[in-house]
């Protein structure tokens, strides 16, 4: 398993996210939030992830529970995201 940063548009806002591989095709996320009072960022909810992403038959889709709510359009934006950094597409 490997866990790489990348950068996403959610909202039409660049939200930096840590990603770690699981099986093919799946990736655990977890959005990094700005920390307001030192100018870093940290990542959000401890050691669970946000939420799993999976690509399957074509589509980006959430499996299983989210912490956050994302739209279609900021799940295609993640996938492209991991796409590019990840997978080289």
């Amino acid at each position: 398993m490997e866990t790489f940063k990348t950068q996403f548009k959610m909202g039409g806002v660049p939200t930096d996210v840590t990603v770690k591989t699981l099986m093919a095709n799946s990736f655990d996320c977890t959005l990094n939030l700005a920390d307001f009072f030192d100018g870093g960022e940290f990542e959000g909810t401890g050691s669970e992830p946000d939420f799993t992403l999976k690509h399957e038959n074509g589509k980006w889709q959430i499996v299983g529970d989210s912490k956050v709510t994302l739209t279609e359009a900021d799940i295609n934006n993640l996938g492209q995201a991991i796409d590019e950094a990840y997978l080289g597409r």
